[in-house]
C-alpha cells in the first residue's frame, strides 16, 4: 500500500528533497511514505498515530547474558526460540502470545495439552529465519545464547538471551520472563514459583546435609 501527498505542478515553490521513509519491521505492507513535501512534524506525528505506526512504549531489561535489550511495553507477538524456554511462557500465562515455537506436539505433547492454544504458533524446525520473524510481525524473541540473538538484533528485533546453568539461574530467568511480557499475574506467578523453588532446595538440604557424598543419591540430566 503506498500513500503519496502531491503538490500542484503549478506550484511556484520548489520542493526540498525529501527522502522516502521505509517502513518494514512496524508493517507487513511496508506502507511507503513518498513525496513528503510541506508536511510539518506535527502533521506526520498525526499520519503515524492514524495508520497505527507511531512506536509503542518501550523499557529497558538486561538478559541473562548482561545486554541491555528495550522491549516493547506489553509484546504481543513473541517467538519462543529455545525449547527449554517455551515452558516458562506457558506457566506465565504467556501461551497465547507465542506466534513461533521451535517445541512441537511430538516431542513435547504434554505442553501443548496444557497450552492447545500453542497448535496455532508457527512451529519451527531447524533454523529459524531472522526474516521470516520480520514478516511474522515478532516484537520479541527468546533464544539461548548471546552469538545466537544477533542475527535477529541486526534487524531490529528485541532478543533476549536466556540460558542457564542452575537453579539460581533458572529463577533469574522466570523473573526476566515475568518482567518482559510486562503482566503483573506474570510477576505474581514468578514469584511464587521461586519461593516454592527456594522451599524445596531448603527441604532437600536439610535432608540431604548430614550425608556423605558417597550416600546422596546420583541423579543423570539428559535434557530438560
Amino acid at each position: 500500500m503506498s500513500i503519496d501527498f502531491l503538490i500542484s505542478p503549478s506550484s511556484t515553490v520548489p520542493p526540498p528533497e525529501w527522502p522516502s521513509i521505509v517502513i518494514g519491521r512496524l508493517c507487513p505492507d511496508r506502507i511507503r511514505f513518498s513525496a513528503l513535501r510541506r508536511l510539518g512534524p506535527s502533521l506526520l506525528i498525526l499520519l503515524l498515530s492514524w495508520t497505527g505506526l507511531a512506536p509503542a512504549a518501550e523499557r529497558t531489561v538486561q538478559d541473562l547474558a548482561g545486554e541491555t535489550v528495550a522491549l516493547p511495553a506489553h509484546p504481543a507477538r513473541i517467538a519462543d526460540l529455545w525449547f527449554a524456554h517455551n515452558e516458562l511462557l506457558v506457566m506465565l500465562g504467556g501461551a497465547g502470545r507465542i506466534r513461533m515455537t521451535v517445541d512441537r506436539p511430538d516431542t513435547t505433547p504434554w505442553m501443548f495439552k496444557l497450552a492447545p492454544v500453542l497448535h496455532q504458533a508457527t512451529q519451527i524446525r531447524g533454523q529459524a529465519n531472522p526474516e521470516a520473524l520480520l514478516a511474522e510481525g515478532i516484537d520479541l524473541a527468546f533464544v539461548s545464547s548471546p552469538r545466537s540473538a544477533l542475527p535477529f538484533r541486526r534487524l531490529g528485533i528485541p532478543t533476549l538471551a536466556m540460558e542457564f546453568q542452575d537453579a539460581e539461574g533458572l529463577m533469574r530467568a522466570v523473573t526476566l520472563t515475568a518482567e518482559a511480557l510486562g503482566s503483573t499475574t506474570a510477576q505474581t506467578v514468578a514469584r511464587r514459583y521461586n519461593q516454592e523453588l527456594l522451599q524445596v532446595m531448603a527441604g532437600l538440604q536439610q535432608r540431604l546435609g548430614d550425608l556423605t557424598e558417597a550416600q546422596r543419591p546420583r541423579v543423570l540430566h539428559i535434557e530438560s
